[in-house]
């Protein structure tokens, strides 16, 4: 009777390991959400990517017809002296710079900075925003775009973006391809939800 028990135990408990298994290999965006903005603007694209495939990724580019170029961004501190020895352009500011031009819409509102999100200035350091080739999405782990660092930024919307509606994008990735996902327009983040489950390493 007891190694009936026993058995039945671990049959149960295989089959949960091989159900959890069935769904690795699997990257996913969740969460995804943009702020509302007029047409001709900028847009700020935010989400998370899961990346449970057993192997590396790396985010391209992302795909959509609120615009016609759409960027990926991170926002990084720099030191003043350094931007120095950067490249200007023929006015003699730095293009990448942030002015008060890029707060006023896409990922520098200024409701970022009544939230606390975003900080011009820290100490003595300044905030760039640094457009990104790619973005690395290593096995096992989450890659958040969130207010205040990566984020996507559609260039020159084609139409308003207008709170409560939604549009589609397609974030493209090295390995796993296009993802398309729905977009939700709204003025902040979604509220959290628990941490992602990990699944166990199938491989």
């Amino acid at each position: 009777m007891k190694l009936r028990i026993t058995l039945s135990i671990l049959i149960v408990a295989l089959a949960a390991i091989l159900s959890a298994c069935a769904t690795a290999g699997e990257l996913t965006v969740t969460d995804a959400w943009a702020r509302p903005a007029a047409a001709g603007n900028n847009g700020a694209i935010y989400f998370e990517i899961n990346n449970a495939s057993g192997q590396d990724d790396a985010l391209l580019r992302v795909e959509s017809d609120v615009a016609g170029l759409i960027e990926l961004h991170d926002i990084v501190m720099v030191d003043p002296a350094d931007l120095m020895d950067d490249d200007m352009d023929m006015d003699g500011t730095d293009p990448m710079a942030m002015g008060e031009e890029d707060m006023d819409h896409g990922d520098m509102e200024h409701s970022d900075m009544d939230h606390g999100d975003m900080d011009m200035t820290e100490g003595d350091m300044i905030m760039q925003m640094v457009p990104q080739e790619n973005v690395p999405v290593p096995q096992g782990e989450s890659v958040l775009f969130a207010p205040g660092g990566l984020h996507v930024m559609p260039i020159g919307l084609s139409n308003d973006l207008v709170e409560g509606d939604s549009f589609t994008a397609t974030p493209v990735f090295e390995q796993a391809g296009g993802n398309t996902v729905p977009v939700t327009l709204q003025p902040d983040a979604p509220v959290q939800t628990p941490a992602h489950h990990r699944t166990p390493n199938c491989t």
